[in-house]
């Protein structure tokens, strides 16, 4: 067992001391009465899939995390060795049109990045960042462990 824990959160997924802020409205939309955290831990154990396909066939993978209209926020993933290197990046995508049960298309296909956005004081924000660097091994078993926060049971959106 790795000592990396991945804890999801109302509107946030911790990465050990690392927060990755979510949206959570599009992760219970489509479930009535579920807890939007349930459906955010089946999209990680999706993105554990596919950062172990990094190891044997794909050059990168793409695991969106920040769902909305019109664009949304997803982590590029490569290898560097035994480790993954994770890309922060905004993208063109729709939150509502994902299957969040099967999330291939979305990971597995390089997306349509923008790179830059105007932020709500009218500056122009890099729209692209580096994220993380994690033992691949570990993140995936991280991923695949990912537990929900019952210590913070108030529902927001």
């Amino acid at each position: 067992m790795t000592g990396m824990q991945v804890l999801i959160e109302n509107k946030k997924i911790l990465f050990g001391d690392t927060e990755l802020e979510y949206y959570p409205y599009y992760f219970s939309i489509w479930k009535e009465d579920a807890d939007h955290r349930q459906t955010v831990k089946v999209v990680l154990s999706q993105w554990a899939d596919a950062l172990d396909s990094l190891r044997s066939k794909e050059d990168a993978v793409y695991l969106p995390y920040y769902l909305d209209d019109e664009t949304c926020r997803y982590l590029k993933a490569e290898l560097d060795g035994e480790d993954s290197v994770l890309t922060d990046m905004l993208v063109r995508d729709a939150g509502y049109d994902m299957d969040l049960d099967d999330l291939s298309r979305q990971m597995y296909s390089a997306p349509e990045v923008l790179d830059s956005y105007v932020d709500n004081n009218g500056h122009y924000v890099r729209a692209t960042k580096f994220f993380g660097r994690y033992r691949t091994e570990d993140l995936i078993e991280a991923l695949r462990g990912a537990e929900i926060n019952i210590s913070n049971l108030k529902f927001e959106i």
